[in-house]
């Protein structure tokens, strides 16, 4: 991320990072745009 960390909301920070774990085989499927 190029945003600063202190910005981010510590949920949202974790749902991001569930995203980052569960979304790999999306993104290797759907190139995103």
């Amino acid at each position: 991320f190029g945003i600063a960390p202190c910005t981010l909301d510590p949920i949202f920070f974790a749902e991001v990072n569930e995203l980052m774990i569960i979304t790999p085989p999306l993104t290797a499927a759907t190139p995103l745009e």
